[in-house]
């Protein structure tokens, strides 16, 4: 005759120990999903250097060609010199182009100058150009931050500000970055036309507001988190908090 206790201690181990394989793969699977970001992260990183370095040199090269080309023709070519003025100007609407793509991809100016200033820079270029009051303050001197504390802010902001220009019909944005007892917090606020947060489905949420599983998965993968908050008439603020390391705090 079988023990049911025995039964019970038995069946209790296997659960244990099944519960306890799935938290490895669960961890497994989030070490991966990390190192696949951030692979994909330098990636681009590279990809950006050498367009600027290689496509981006050839174009001002031929752009400062076809500067000395029409200067040094005689003014009664007029339609050659018209020909070279706009081979001049394809040139140089492709070195635009190839610019945002460049900053698209990696901006070097989060590399350069670091997170506060890659922010400023995307935020007012985008939102002031569209009319938008943008004000940005932080922390001064902001500590150097991890490379993938940097970049994934960086991220969540020009996917917030993309946002705004898109749905928001905002008139100023303030976007204010905190270092906290144990965190570093992102706040993106815009006096916009906000919405019902209660009306929309998660899934409408994700997918035409403010793309939040993508920008969620890259803030877990840090121990962070995403916070949303919108009033119909009233904005929408989002704020995400990641923990730094010990010795930035």
């Amino acid at each position: 005759m079988k023990n049911p206790d025995a039964d019970t201690v038995s069946l209790a181990s296997a659960l244990h120990s099944l519960v306890s394989q799935l938290e490895e793969r669960n961890q497994e699977l989030h070490a991966l999903s990390g190192r696949a970001i951030y692979a994909q992260e330098e990636e681009r990183k590279n990809i950006a250097r050498s367009l600027h370095d290689d496509t981006g040199q050839a174009l001002t090269m031929l752009i400062i060609s076809l500067d000395q080309l029409e200067a040094h023709l005689p003014a009664q070519h007029g339609d050659l010199i018209q020909d070279v003025q706009a081979a001049r100007q394809l040139a140089a609407n492709a070195l635009a182009e190839l610019r945002r793509i460049v900053f698209g991809l990696r901006p070097a100016i989060l590399d350069d100058l670091g997170l506060v200033s890659a922010i400023r820079w995307y935020a007012r270029s985008n939102l002031e150009a569209a009319g938008i009051h943008i004000d940005v303050d932080a922390p001064e001197p902001m500590p150097e931050l991890p490379p993938q504390i940097s970049i994934t802010l960086f991220r969540i902001s020009q996917e917030a500000v993309n946002n705004i220009l898109r749905h928001a019909a905002a008139r100023s944005v303030h976007i204010h970055i905190s270092l906290e007892a144990q965190s570093i917090c992102l706040d993106v606020i815009d006096d916009g036309r906000g919405f019902d947060m209660q009306a929309v489905s998660d899934e409408a949420l994700q997918s035409h507001h403010l793309g939040l599983l993508g920008l969620r998965e890259r803030a877990e993968l840090l121990g962070g988190e995403i916070l949303l908050d919108s009033t119909p008439g009233r904005g929408t603020c989002l704020q995400v908090c990641l923990p730094i390391p010990v010795l930035l705090r």
